[in-house]
């Protein structure tokens, strides 16, 4: 029988993620407290941690807790959010303060837009490290590299799999509007003048957005009414009218009031008819993460999907309420 013939992702991963770490040592400065890389088989969705004790023996004992995912792909094929989506939801279930994703690929349009929006909805501080970020980096260190014992096969590939511009790429996008903001996601990947890494960083900004005013004290009663008993104890509160006689911008005002105290998410239910679509939704606006996308990986391990769902269940036991309208 022929021996099976590994892939260089096969061989490398490991030295991948070794490189991955030393990279975040280097670049970013950062000397944890404690790293650990995870073994192969039962990582727990995810390949290093690395904990940074805050403070001395006279302070306060604080920890921030850095989670990394390194994706070492054999084809050309863009990273996908499916790829390192449980990973996330990890992340937070995990309370971890930041995540750092590299690969030697690029990441799609598609896996930015989704982890914009996690990193949006949780607070979590998410760095993408494409492969045009690690071969600019490599190509710089390569005999410091080389020295430390990283192979000249795997330093090679990384540094000649992505042959485009080193310079600065930004990304920017509109993740979605509220009632009363527009969410904006920026990253920036590549080089400074100076030859060290971009903090590949995603930043989140959220510009205003003005309601027009309420007109009529009867409309203005209304929405009062409306949003004590949102807030009540039941907390649900069914509106009714005709098309065009003004049930969103009444709830737009209500929901405006609402949010300094709660989460909100608006669900649009015209185009559901089942109860997995709506179950899916809701658990997307609750994590951020389109269960979809990752469904068809983990439908072979029922018990995959089943944790993945209870660690972000538990992580999310603040969101308040969810404005659903058909």
């Amino acid at each position: 029988m022929p021996k099976k013939v590994k892939s260089k992702a096969e061989k490398y991963w490991r030295e991948f993620e070794e490189l991955s770490v030393e990279l975040i040592k280097e670049q970013f400065k950062m000397e944890p407290t404690l790293l650990h890389l995870t073994p192969a088989k039962g990582d727990g969705g995810y390949d290093a941690a690395a904990h940074f004790q805050l403070g001395n023996e006279n302070s306060l004992d604080l920890t921030f807790k850095v989670l990394l995912e390194a994706k070492l792909s054999s084809t050309k094929k863009k990273i996908g959010l499916r790829t390192f989506a449980a990973t996330l939801v990890i992340a937070h279930s995990n309370a971890a303060g930041a995540l750092i994703i590299t690969s030697n690929q690029l990441f799609s349009p598609q896996a930015f837009r989704e982890v914009a929006r996690f990193a949006q909805a949780t607070h979590m501080q998410v760095r993408l490290i494409d492969g045009i970020a690690m071969a600019t980096w490599v190509k710089n260190e390569y005999h410091r590299l080389e020295s430390m014992g990283f192979s000249q096969e795997l330093l090679n590939w990384v540094t000649i799999s992505q042959n485009k511009s080193e310079k600065q790429r930004t990304f920017q996008l509109d993740l979605y509007a509220n009632t009363n903001s527009r969410i904006k996601a920026e990253l920036s990947i590549g080089t400074n003048k100076n030859g060290s890494l971009l903090p590949c960083e995603i930043i989140i900004s959220e510009e205003s957005v003005d309601l027009e005013p309420i007109i009529g004290q009867k409309r203005q009663l209304f929405v009062e009414d409306l949003i004590q008993c949102i807030s009540s104890e039941a907390g649900i509160a069914v509106l009714e009218g005709g098309s065009g006689v003004g049930k969103s911008f009444l709830l737009s005002h209500a929901i405006n009031s609402l949010t300094d105290s709660k989460r909100i998410a608006s669900i649009d239910m015209s185009f559901m008819s089942t109860v997995n679509q709506l179950f899916f939704t809701v658990f997307e606006q609750i994590t951020s993460i389109d269960l979809r996308l990752i469904n068809s990986t983990y439908s072979k391990n029922k018990k995959s999907i089943i944790k993945i769902l209870e660690m972000a269940i538990g992580a999310h036991q603040s969101y308040d309420i969810v404005e659903a309208f058909s």
